[in-house]
């Protein structure tokens, strides 16, 4: 049996599960454990909509589908201001941002900090710009705009804590040694929450989607199987997938 573990918030395992269920094998098992899980920070939205009032941004930047998500619930009052000149961090952002029916979406050939920071450049903004993240922001991004685009706004709607129930039920799971783990990591934050049971766990796989998360996981002493070099949302999922197909035919 392959145990494949999609370990991030469902927003993001989702369209890799999609992918994934495309390998008809039997083998396979897919399964959803998110060790983390996003909570609103109200006293953030509340704050939010306050500088709304008498702040309208030129750019809005989104960095994640949880960000749209919430910005769209909590702030749609402001509708007219977060939707003007939309930049979506990747495509999973931007296709949820479609479903709120927005258009003109700019989304950065690199599907990360760096890219947006490219894209700024070439935007060039002449007046300041709003992001919509986590509390978990990359500060280089946030560093990056306070630096550059005077008297932008970081709104950062909702922090990200670890599934105390999940990460025990994957820690019993690893204990099983009747086939091979496979662990998708999609984030640092994964990382840090499961670090102690990567290390202490025998026969497991792990696949990192980015050159930044292998970097801070091998800082930490963990070993990382496969990196993804794309930047591409939808590349990674299809590099994912080939990964694990030539894993399950090798097997």
């Amino acid at each position: 049996m392959i145990r494949i573990f999609l370990l991030g918030t469902p927003e993001t395992s989702q369209n890799i599960e999609k992918e994934l269920k495309k390998i008809k094998n039997s083998k396979i098992q897919l399964i959803k454990l998110p060790t983390i899980r996003t909570m609103k920070l109200k006293h953030e939205i509340q704050k939010t909509k306050q500088i709304l009032q008498k702040f309208t941004p030129q750019y809005n930047i989104y960095t994640s589908k949880t960000a749209v998500k919430i910005a769209f619930k909590e702030l749609k009052q402001y509708k007219h201001k977060i939707t003007k000149n939309p930049i979506a961090i990747g495509t999973a952002t931007a296709n949820t941002l479609k479903k709120y029916c927005i258009k003109n979406i700019k989304t950065p050939e690199q599907h990360n900090t760096q890219g947006i920071i490219q894209l700024l450049q070439q935007l060039n903004p002449t007046q300041p710009i709003a992001t919509y993240s986590s509390d978990q922001i990359n500060p280089q991004l946030e560093k990056w705009i306070k630096t550059n685009i005077v008297d932008s706004q970081t709104f950062k709607l909702y922090t990200i804590k670890p599934h105390k129930q999940n990460i025990k039920k994957l820690k019993k799971l690893l204990k099983q040694t009747n086939g091979i783990n496979i662990l998708i990591l999609t984030s640092i934050t994964i990382i840090n929450t499961i670090k102690s049971i990567i290390k202490s766990s025998k026969n497991i796989i792990t696949i990192s989607i980015s050159q930044r998360i292998t970097q801070y996981a091998q800082q930490q002493r963990i070993k990382i199987n496969y990196t993804i070099a794309q930047t591409n949302t939808q590349q990674i999922e299809l590099q994912i997938k080939k990964i694990i197909s030539e894993l399950v035919n090798s097997l």
